[in-house]
């Protein structure tokens, strides 16, 4: 499961950034109704490249989970990508319950697309390359990734996500 290489040609070349050491232009966190509000900050401890990374909390009470969309006001052409890859760990083994793109947080999203079992994480740095079906339907997408992730375990823990972006990975195949 890897990644890399630039964006293709014909996009603007910060169109596949979701989150590179700052979140991309016109990128947003929205946290869900009833989740943890405050949960995702960019912090200097949590990088896997470059220097800031994204921390989310996974609270132990009420609320007990932390979930949200990753969203641009101004829409996006994501049709030349394939694939939104990231880097995460935790700090104790998880399964980040959902996972996927696609969600704008409006309730009217049209293309939702989200990792089937969830996407196990580990205490260590991995990267994760989640396929973009029918990418070419993707000429206006406001929802660019989204996750949710309730308690697991006896003690509140992290989870550090870095290098959200979207690219087009030659690797996949159907």
């Amino acid at each position: 499961i890897f990644g890399g290489g630039p964006p293709p040609a014909e996009c603007p070349p910060a169109a596949h950034i979701v989150f590179q050491d700052e979140y991309g232009s016109d990128v947003t966190y929205e946290a869900y109704a009833g989740s943890k509000l405050d949960a995702v900050e960019v912090s200097a401890d949590s990088a896997y490249a470059g220097t800031q990374g994204l921390e989310i909390t996974i609270p132990g009470a009420d609320p007990w989970w932390s979930g949200g969309a990753f969203t641009d006001s101004t829409d996006r052409d994501l049709s030349g990508f394939n694939a939104l890859t990231l880097w995460v760990k935790a700090s104790q083994a998880a399964t980040i319950d959902a996972f996927g793109l696609g969600d704008d947080n409006t309730g009217t999203s049209k293309y939702k697309a989200e990792v089937v079992g969830g996407l196990a994480v580990t205490t260590d740095w991995q990267q994760y390359v989640i396929p973009v079906p029918l990418p070419e339907k993707l000429t206006a997408e406001g929802g660019l990734c989204f996750f949710a992730e309730g308690f697991e375990g006896a003690d509140p823990y992290l989870i550090w996500m870095d290098e959200i972006l979207y690219d087009s990975v030659t690797t996949i195949t159907n």
